[in-house]
């Protein structure tokens, strides 16, 4: 079974020139009566020689409570809802990093890479079973391949009817891999989108119809916005762990 995370060369990290990407996902899961649970996320990394940053957005919702002259619920009423976002940086190679809620922040906080990987970037999710999967199709289409595989077993509902590999063909300037093994299962491709795909089914144990699902992750390079805050918040990084300020 193959990592979705997989981490990246120190080579690659080396460049001068700063650089984002963007982990897109779309999951959909179903409740216990049948409900489809549509969960969209997306996280942007950037590289800095051999510095990493974690962008991760917090989605807020305000809302006015009305309450009666005893304190009870009486009316919930929408406002405004909007994003904030955390930053975690930490240097190619060590397990922590530090967590910045803002640039202004007065100090910085420890955080555990392996944590937030697991959390934010699905590091331990096996999508890809070396010993079950059999590819039945591959379509080029203009500069990517595209592979289907199906389980050879099904054991159960949690196994997909079908995964989609989507390669570009390289040179590629991405540094996040999913998976170094099934990158190098394609020379001179990167794979940089998964599909994996659920057909309609009827689940016996708990008596529900449970109708087309897809797990959906994409890596792109993206346009970099807030140039200025990002380097600034490297800055600040690389002051904090200075040996002058321990």
């Amino acid at each position: 079974m193959a990592s979705i995370w997989t981490g990246c060369s120190k080579v690659q990290l080396q460049a001068q020139l700063l650089k984002k990407e963007t982990l897109i996902s779309r999951l959909e899961f179903v409740r216990d009566n049948g409900e489809v649970v549509h969960m969209d996320g997306f996280i942007s990394i950037y590289y800095l020689k051999d510095l990493v940053m974690y962008e991760n957005p917090d989605f807020n919702e305000y809302s006015k409570v009305d309450l009666d002259k005893n304190g009870d619920f009486i009316s919930d009423t929408f406002l405004k809802n909007d994003t904030s976002f955390r930053y975690f940086i930490h240097k190619y190679g060590d397990e922590t990093g530090i967590q910045y809620d803002s640039l202004t922040a007065v100090k910085g906080k420890i955080f555990p890479l392996d944590s937030l990987l697991k959390i934010k970037a699905f590091k331990g999710m096996n999508f890809y079973d070396v010993k079950n999967e059999r590819l039945v199709s591959k379509e080029k289409i203009v500069d990517t391949m595209v592979q289907r595989t199906i389980p050879r077993v099904k054991f159960d509902l949690s196994y997909p009817d079908s995964s989609y590999y989507y390669y570009s063909k390289s040179p590629t300037n991405l540094v996040y891999s999913f998976s170094k093994y099934l990158d190098s299962t394609r020379k001179n491709h990167k794979l940089f989108k998964v599909r994996i795909v659920y057909k309609p089914t009827f689940d016996k144990a708990f008596k529900i119809h449970v109708p087309r699902r897809e797990f959906y992750f994409e890596i792109k390079e993206d346009t970099i916005r807030n140039r200025k805050l990002i380097l600034a918040l490297f800055k600040r990084f690389s002051k904090d762990v200075s040996p002058s300020n321990k």
